[in-house]
């Protein structure tokens, strides 16, 4: 966005702004889009200016390199990111042939596979805590060898049949198995040396990769002594964005304090938290609030003039990457697509919503 385009709109309430003058419209998303209406909103996109990863793009998507939505989605956002436990020869194959073809382009950020998993969920069991490091700790440090050595043969296997020279670059952790116990010096150093435990192995399998843990920051999953090259935050109430720009003001107080670089906020599109009539908060995957509030977090978030005004909005420019869940394309939030437009609109300024 240029200098003069701010200074049009210097000293105006950006909500009252972007109401009144620039999206002229209040509304959700009344339908759904269809494929091809995607499709043609996709295609006129530039590339988001930083990595934008997800939770695993949906499977229907992510299994067709042909599908015109994975080529673009991955063009816009340079990441084509899968689950180790799920994934198979076929999904690296096509995530190796969707970033070749996206490259090719000669990006200014080439497009990688970023792989995600869930530490401790799967063989340790949810009923044994941290402390416990019998045989169901050593098998899940085993089945993480086992899937990751996988992926990293049929990674290897696909560059070679497609001719291709495509990295893994980041693995994204998604565990909330332990909860920090105040007090307990036996139990938290218990979680921080599982923790350490997975990622030295990571490191080892994957040296060239970052680890991104996903609620190391203000939850309470980590007791911050665990190794990370990131911390994260939830901005799951993007309609809250003045409670979304005081998370994020916290988040960057705790990277801060803990000498790390990079921060990612975890945003949620189409979907997030709200209140039920019982005051409790729960996830709502079909959340179709207004798209202007999709755009809004998309220009905060990649635009540099919100960042120079950390006081007014908050230090976004600290933010080196985010992260969407739900799943890029997820069925259960049939919205999520236009929001995202919407989302890479406000990005570039583009004052028009899907």
């Amino acid at each position: 966005m240029t200098g003069g385009s701010h200074n049009l709109v210097a000293g105006v309430l950006l909500a009252v702004w972007i109401s009144a003058v620039a999206l002229g419209q209040t509304r959700p998303a009344s339908q759904p889009p269809t494929t091809a209406q995607v499709v043609d909103w996709l295609k006129a996109l530039k590339p988001l200016p930083k990595i934008h990863y997800t939770w695993p793009i949906q499977t229907q998507v992510s299994l067709n390199p042909n599908d015109p939505r994975l080529f673009h989605y991955v063009r816009i956002t340079h990441a084509f990111c899968l689950s180790t436990y799920w994934t198979s020869p076929k999904e690296i194959g096509s995530a190796v042939i969707t970033c070749r073809a996206v490259n090719s382009t000669g990006p200014s950020i080439p497009a990688t596979i970023a792989i995600w998993w869930s530490p401790w969920h799967y063989k340790f069991g949810d009923d044994r805590p941290p402390t416990d490091f019998g045989p169901s700790h050593q098998a899940e440090i085993e089945f993480f060898r086992e899937k990751h050595a996988l992926a990293k043969r049929w990674h290897a296997e696909a560059n070679a049949r497609h001719n291709a020279e495509v990295r893994i670059s980041t693995l994204l952790f998604d565990s909330e198995q332990f909860a920090v116990k105040p007090g307990d010096d036996e139990w938290n150093d218990a979680m921080t040396r599982k923790y350490n435990e997975i990622y030295d192995v990571a490191k080892e399998m994957f040296p060239d990769a970052q680890v991104i843990w996903y609620a190391r920051g203000l939850s309470s999953r980590f007791t911050l002594k665990e190794k990370g090259d990131a911390v994260s935050c939830d901005l799951y109430r993007v309609p809250d964005i003045e409670d979304m720009r005081k998370d994020f003001r916290r988040t960057v107080r705790v990277a801060d304090r803990l000498g790390v670089k990079q921060i990612i906020p975890f945003v949620a599109l189409a979907s997030g938290y709200r209140k039920t009539a019982d005051a409790k908060w729960r996830f709502d995957f079909g959340w179709n609030y207004d798209l202007r509030d999709s755009w809004q977090i998309g220009a905060e978030l990649n635009d540099p003039w919100y960042g120079d005004r950390p006081d007014e909005y908050a230090p976004w420019h600290k933010a080196t990457a985010v992260n969407f869940y739900p799943h890029a394309f997820d069925k259960r939030s049939p919205y999520w697509a236009q929001h995202f437009v919407a989302y890479v609109r406000g990005a570039h300024d583009i004052k028009e919503l899907p």
